[in-house]
């Protein structure tokens, strides 16, 4: 009965309510959080629970209301919708002292150079999981890694600007590599009548990422 009266869309024509959101790490710094001022700002009486971690979310038996994710596919759950908010573009990094301790690589995978990827850049590319030296579940750790000179690696480039404006890292043209981007989605349960707060949320997302993601 309780998961009942919460799950019932708010009688006012405000959005209100505690609106619960998981993230990855990365995600959630660089592009939830402008995102959830923003929103909070026009909608102040709508509150936030917002989880950050690595790996999928069970947002039905979580009871979490939305979720931003980043696909490299189709989400195929039928227990979840899903809305694409745009497209996030990557390249390889390295750090200027890598590059001239180890020389630059010249594709994907060259044995002589060390890798640091994410599980998902992984996926995106079609390599095994031993492609890299080092496997990482988050952007931010691997850009982190990348820039102290422990490797070369693909990151978003929205992680990566900055440290790049600084000359921390430099991004880097490898053979047979094209444009590199995956998806920035959000997935939200299919089963439960669908909040104001949340519907306020989505319509809020979709049109903050079509000014900023192409």
């Amino acid at each position: 009965l309780q998961r009942a009266v919460v799950d019932l869309p708010e009688r006012d024509e405000t959005p209100s309510g505690v609106l619960r959101i998981a993230a990855p790490m990365d995600v959630g710094i660089f592009v939830l959080e402008p995102m959830v001022a923003a929103f909070a700002r026009r909608y102040p009486a709508v509150r936030f629970d917002i989880r950050l971690m690595a790996g999928r979310t069970d947002l039905v038996k979580e009871g979490y209301d939305l979720a931003l994710r980043v696909a490299t596919g189709p989400i195929k759950d039928p227990s979840l919708t899903v809305r694409k908010l745009g497209t996030l573009p990557a390249a390889f990094y390295a750090a200027p002292s890598y590059l001239a301790r180890r020389g630059r690589p010249r594709a994907v995978g060259d044995d002589r150079h060390t890798w640091v990827m994410r599980d998902v850049a992984l996926r995106l590319l079609h390599l095994r999981h031993d492609a890299a030296q080092i496997v990482v579940d988050d952007f931010l750790l691997a850009r982190d890694l990348i820039r102290d000179g422990m490797g070369v690696g693909p990151l978003p480039t929205f992680a990566a600007r900055p440290y790049e404006e600084e000359g921390l890292l430099e991004p880097l043209t490898l053979q047979g590599l094209g444009p590199m981007a995956a998806d920035l989605v959000l997935v939200y349960p299919s089963s439960r009548q669908t909040a104001k707060k949340v519907t306020a949320f989505r319509d809020f997302a979709v049109e903050a990422c079509r000014r900023s993601l192409r």
